[in-house]
């Protein structure tokens, strides 16, 4: 039996302003028991939060067996984000997952 696989697209300003409702996509999306790839390349503004929120929920689809994956190629708010957070240079697993969309 093949896994489902879904994208959950978010869009425009993934910021702490906007954090409840793509924390609530992500929780939709987890829920639903597939694997996921999160497309972010139209986000016009990123923050830590959204980083933050990515994290919880990838940690959760592991948790349950599932994959979660980033759309590639990583936009360059995130990128930006990523670097000023001190996200890359890590593990490989994650810097894996942060440059190549995948986990």
């Amino acid at each position: 039996m093949s896994q489902q696989s879904m994208t959950v697209e978010l869009s425009g300003e993934l910021t702490l302003q906007n954090a409840g409702c793509v924390r609530d996509k992500l929780m939709a999306a987890l829920a639903k028991g597939e694997d996921l790839t999160i497309d972010c390349r139209a986000g016009t503004e990123i923050d830590l939060t959204f980083v933050q929120l990515l994290v919880a929920a990838r940690r959760a689809a592991t948790h349950a067996g599932h994959s979660f994956s980033l759309a590639a190629p990583i936009p360059t708010p995130l990128l930006a984000v990523l670097e000023r957070a001190g996200f890359l240079g890590g593990n490989a697993a994650d810097q894996q997952f942060w440059t190549n969309g995948r986990a």
